[in-house]
């Protein structure tokens, strides 16, 4: 066992490295509650940031209040921005390569999702529900973090798509 433990650790060393980078940014969002230095979630809201500009650039009409925005403080969903994204649905040839970003977005917030959902039942099944190690309140505010979504205009906006 003691062979298979040494070789498993280069495996295991860089995703608990990963593991550990996002828990602390989880942890100063419980401290602080807010989404403006936390590495995972801040890359997120800096891409989607970057991409309602780039729309912009391209004539889209993207609500100035949203490009304007208090970056410290998570996206809220925009009606303004959920038309432009619903257009780009709509529309697809003529805005091939918006569309494909809208996509690999959703992606990734999925990706994050079902990468949240499965550290909850890992914690679960480790700790129970002992408070965390965090000081959170373990399983209990995990569960609230897997519905958290980056990118809620795309998500939102496939409630308005007809078909």
């Amino acid at each position: 066992m003691k062979g298979f433990l040494a070789s498993a650790e280069k495996y295991i060393a860089p995703i608990m490295k990963a593991y550990n980078r996002v828990k602390a940014g989880l942890d100063l969002l419980n401290k602080k509650g807010s989404f403006g230095d936390i590495v995972g979630v801040g890359l997120a809201k800096t891409l989607y940031d970057e991409f309602l500009r780039h729309l912009a650039r391209r004539g889209k009409p993207i609500p100035q209040g949203v490009l304007a925005r208090d970056v410290t403080e998570p996206h809220r969903s925009d009606p303004g921005v959920r038309a432009v994204v619903r257009e780009i649905y709509e529309n697809p040839a003529e805005n091939w390569d918006a569309y494909e970003m809208c996509e690999k977005l959703i992606d990734v917030d999925e990706q994050f999702a079902l990468w949240r959902f499965r550290h909850v039942k890992v914690v679960q099944r480790i700790i129970g529900w002992k408070r965390g190690t965090g000081g959170t309140a373990g399983v209990d505010y995990l569960k609230k973090l897997v519905d958290v979504l980056l990118f809620p205009d795309l998500w939102d906006v496939r409630t308005e798509l007809k078909g």
